[in-house]
């Protein structure tokens, strides 16, 4: 989920100095390096896993068959969508009249250990909210005993995603959106939006500090700034921080327009 913040602020560092032509071979090497180490480090864990658990994975909530069970579970049209549940209790009451796979694990979600989960995160009355839903999917299978090794749990998740796929594409029960294989919850155009439109607050609560009470502290009690020489090179660099330049607030103006139409868009 960072990567593509990372990727964002590389293009907006690096965009300037490519169109100025100011580009050179040691500064592509500075991001070929990292990205190295990443790939072949991922790659080792993986022969790792391979080697003692016999599937060359980094691990299983990245692995294929997780992903694509998970995602086929989010796949499915609630009646009621709630915020912050990627999969409704509803939904899966639908699927286990549908999915055989899925009805061993009815006993473990509508029992007591199913209830327990739902009391995690944002604590939504009988729903398992976030990202608690994979722990708690994870938690059902070890329940009916397919933690036994690696590809056993592996194996049960790939019939479970096929089977829940060919339902859905069957037209067996109505859903959102075409065959996935995520461990993301589904999101469309407008929740896209209304997480830009957040943005707005937040953004502009840490550049302004707007409704921060400022506090006066006695410079006895803190450590640095005893003496009067300290205290008044800690408020000329306090004013000298508080003086923004014309471009931040001309980029402002711009982000906060731009943030405004989102909100706009997000509640049309």
């Amino acid at each position: 989920w960072i990567i593509p913040g990372i990727m964002f602020l590389i293009l907006a560092m690096e965009l300037p100095l490519v169109l100025k032509k100011k580009y050179s071979s040691e500064r592509i090497l500075l991001y070929i390096i990292p990205i190295a180490i990443w790939v072949i480090s991922t790659n080792i864990i993986c022969c790792i896993n391979y080697k003692n658990y016999g599937i060359y994975t980094l691990n299983q909530y990245w692995g294929k068959e997780f992903k694509s069970a998970y995602g086929s579970l989010t796949r499915v049209l609630p009646q009621n969508e709630i915020d912050r549940v990627p999969v409704t209790m509803e939904v899966m009451q639908r699927l286990y009249k549908l999915s055989p796979k899925l009805k061993e694990l009815e006993p473990f979600f509508e029992g007591d250990k199913g209830r327990g989960w739902s009391k995690t995160g944002e604590k939504i009355e009988n729903e398992i909210n976030g990202g608690y839903f994979h722990w708690a999917l994870m938690d059902a299978v070890e329940s009916r005993g397919y933690y036994k090794d690696a590809q056993t749990a592996n194996q049960y998740y790939k019939e479970l995603g096929n089977e829940i796929n060919k339902i859905c594409d069957d037209g067996n029960i109505e859903i959102r959106c075409n065959k996935r294989i995520s461990n993301t919850c589904y999101f469309d155009v407008k929740d896209i939006l209304r997480v830009v439109s957040k943005m707005y607050e937040t953004i502009m609560y840490q550049y302004s500090l707007k409704n921060v009470d400022t506090l006066v502290i006695n410079s006895s009690s803190v450590i640095g700034l005893e003496d009067s020489k300290s205290k008044k090179e800690e408020i000329r660099r306090r004013q000298k921080a508080e003086k923004r330049p014309h471009w931040v607030a001309l980029s402002t103006r711009f982000l906060r327009a731009f943030l405004k139409i989102c909100c706009i868009c997000s509640a049309s």
